[in-house]
């Protein structure tokens, strides 16, 4: 279990947080890039660890990820018109490009002081992988190179990539790529890819319907359709006769069981076993990092974009069914304790 101080630390990430600052310091997927997928389409709104931001493809085809407030007089610049490498404030045409530099200013007079001194806050964004990456840190902490995730490295026919709202804390789990939208809920970025031929239409149908495991079934804007406000549609008659969960997808069964714990679990209240070494290694390590920022040391981790190459053990292990590989680490073909 964690003392209350520590489960504190580990779930904060809004700015000014030790968790959030280390999070800072590493380039976060931030949308998809299909979500902005036109030169001068619409932006969207995104939010990201607390912050509220908008995200937007210029005409060149850039993509800015900028703080949605008019330096002006505070208008939402979502409902800003997307044109000419800018977006234009609807109220008095106050326009800004992707570094957050305002552009130009109809109302204000040829001479004015404020011309070419206004801007709003704009963050470093690459793509990568089709999705959308920023740098919300210092600048002079930014990491040269992105994490060379394999999928990324790929040409696009060999990947399908997606995300699914999750209404539960980052630290629920540490498995997939989870990014906080608040403390209380996060976009988990899904990805699959091979890495010698490109994918079939049958894969990707597959993908799209919810396949393979790490996929969920999905609604409009990317909330699973299976999700907490309707508790995971679950089938009681199913559960008792068919399936231990009543729930179908694996990925649904996973985000029922995470959601279950609250929104922030309480992990004074946990007693784990030899089978959750990997969460306690996990936590340890993101503790020790949080707590070192806080300290004043910068961390190593977001500048070692190599290490991000590694596979996972079931590429490279050899063939064994499930219960072999469960009595080997266990002891037993079901993997469970003994005494």
């Amino acid at each position: 279990m964690l003392s209350a101080a520590d489960n504190e630390l580990l779930t904060r990430t809004n700015a000014g947080t030790a968790m959030g600052e280390y999070f800072r310091r590493f380039w976060q997927p931030v949308a998809l890039s299909r979500e902005v997928a036109e030169p001068d389409c619409a932006p969207i709104r995104v939010k990201v660890m607390g912050e509220d931001l908008i995200v937007f493809r210029d005409t060149q085809g850039r993509v800015g990820v900028i703080e949605p407030r008019c330096a002006h007089r505070g208008a939402d610049l979502f409902f800003g018109r997307n044109e000419e490498c800018g977006i234009r404030c609807i109220y008095h045409g106050w326009k800004y490009d992707v570094d957050g530099k305002c552009i130009e200013l109809p109302n204000v007079p040829e001479g004015s002081a404020y011309r070419g001194k206004i801007a709003i806050k704009a963050y470093p964004t690459r793509e990568f992988g089709e999705l959308v990456w920023a740098y919300l840190g210092p600048r002079e902490r930014m990491p040269e190179k992105l994490p060379e995730l394999e999928f990324a490295m790929l040409p696009a026919s060999h990947r399908y990539v997606t995300k699914r709202l999750q209404e539960c804390n980052w630290a629920h789990s540490i498995a997939y790529t989870w990014m906080p939208i608040t403390d209380e809920a996060c976009w988990i970025y899904t990805y699959a890819w091979h890495p010698d031929r490109p994918l079939s239409a049958e894969e990707r149908a597959k993908y799209e319907k919810g396949g393979f495991g790490q996929f969920a079934v999905l609604g409009p804007g990317f909330v699973p359709v299976r999700n907490r406000s309707n508790d995971f549609l679950i089938d009681r008659e199913e559960q008792k006769h068919k399936s231990f969960t009543g729930v179908r997808g694996v990925a649904e069964q996973d985000a029922m069981a995470q959601a279950s714990q609250g929104v922030i679990a309480d992990r004074t209240r946990e007693h784990l076993t030899p089978t959750d070494l990997g969460v306690v290694r996990f936590r340890r390590i993101m503790l020790d990092a949080a707590k070192s920022i806080a300290a004043g040391k910068e961390p190593e981790a977001p500048h070692l974009y190599k290490s991000y190459r590694l596979r996972a053990g079931g590429a490279v292990t050899h063939a064994a069914s499930l219960e072999e590989v469960m009595k080997e680490r266990f002891g037993d073909a079901l993997g469970r304790a003994s005494a």
